[in-house]
């Protein structure tokens, strides 16, 4: 059986310094994203931009059109679906 990862104070405190050392961050979605998938991703994306990261959404495949209003025409172009 596959462990969960579990929020102990060390994975947190490893989370931090992960995000600190590193430059580019890729943030990834579930296979077809719903809405808390594309909102979680691009509040996160919004924070990683607000410290001074680049980062990218990767996204498996294209969300549906009903969706399109949780991403903002200024972030699209940081989006990837492959």
């Amino acid at each position: 059986m596959t462990s969960m990862l579990t929020f102990d104070h060390q994975n947190i405190q490893e989370s931090i310094r992960l995000i600190k050392e590193s430059n580019c961050i890729a943030i990834l979605t579930h296979v077809r994203p719903d809405g808390d998938a594309l909102g979680s991703s691009t509040g996160f994306y919004r924070f990683l931009e607000s410290i001074g990261k680049d980062a990218r959404i990767l996204i498996a495949n294209k969300y549906s059109d009903n969706l399109a209003f949780i991403i903002s025409e200024d972030i699209k172009d940081k989006i990837l679906i492959y």
